[in-house]
């Protein structure tokens, strides 16, 4: 049995097909053969970032993570394809650059991959802007690990968490996370907005100009966590 997000209680077929590159799993109603839930448990979304452990670039070398997503706190994954492209946008976080520091984000450059392989190369000898991709696939990263940690510790969608859609558990969805990479309507610092629950919440992500090259605090895990337990 399932509840279905009208609250109703529906007899189901749990049905798993193991297949060649996928593995279906079908929640079939068993009185009208209308499908309820399906999800492919294979996902191969990889992320190049510094993890969980590494806390910036002074404190180890990225790693590639696999399928980092929670499906309990996240159940249709951390992104969303259109036409057949990924970019860094889901139902948690909405991640893109903000350089001239403006309030409209929605067509800003995001990372957009065909192949769910989020992998940019990074070079500290450079400006911030020439690695802004990885900078924020970082920042996306962050985001959606601390969404489906902190799910588990009971901020989900009664307690009015960051979701587009909360699937019928209550609070209100619509207000995915407005992720600002490289703002520029600031410099050495970094902020978080918090609405009430229903309407986006936006943090915006600075460079640091005291040092040349200047640096990207989308790289520093610490100031995302920092910025994020403001919500």
């Amino acid at each position: 049995y399932i509840i279905t997000s009208d609250d109703t209680l529906r007899h189901v077929w749990d049905i798993e097909l193991d297949i060649q590159d996928n593995w279906i799993r079908a929640q079939v109603c068993s009185s009208t053969q209308e499908i309820l839930g399906l999800v492919d448990w294979v996902k191969y979304a990889t992320y190049h970032v510094y993890p969980a452990g590494i806390a910036d670039p002074l404190s180890g070398e990225r790693t590639v993570e696999v399928d980092p997503e929670d499906e309990i706190a996240s159940p249709k994954g951390w992104t969303t394809k259109i036409n057949s492209v990924v970019q860094t946008r889901g139902n948690n976080v909405w991640a893109q650059e903000n350089w001239e520091g403006e309030n409209e984000w929605k067509s800003n450059h995001r990372p957009k991959v065909a192949n769910n392989t989020f992998d940019f190369p990074i070079s500290f000898t450079k400006s911030p802007k020439s690695y802004v991709d990885a900078a924020i696939t970082n920042l996306f990263y962050w985001n959606n690990l601390l969404h489906d940690i902190l799910y588990h510790y009971g901020f989900d969608e009664r307690a009015g968490n960051f979701q587009d859609d909360n699937f019928g558990n209550g609070g209100k969805g619509g207000d995915a996370v407005i992720a600002n990479a490289q703002d520029g309507s600031g410099t050495d610092n970094a902020n978080f907005a918090t609405p009430p629950d229903g309407r986006r919440p936006r943090m915006r992500m600075y460079i640091w100009d005291v040092t040349k090259p200047n640096r990207d605090g989308d790289l520093d895990s610490g100031v995302i966590i920092h910025e994020y337990f403001h919500g």
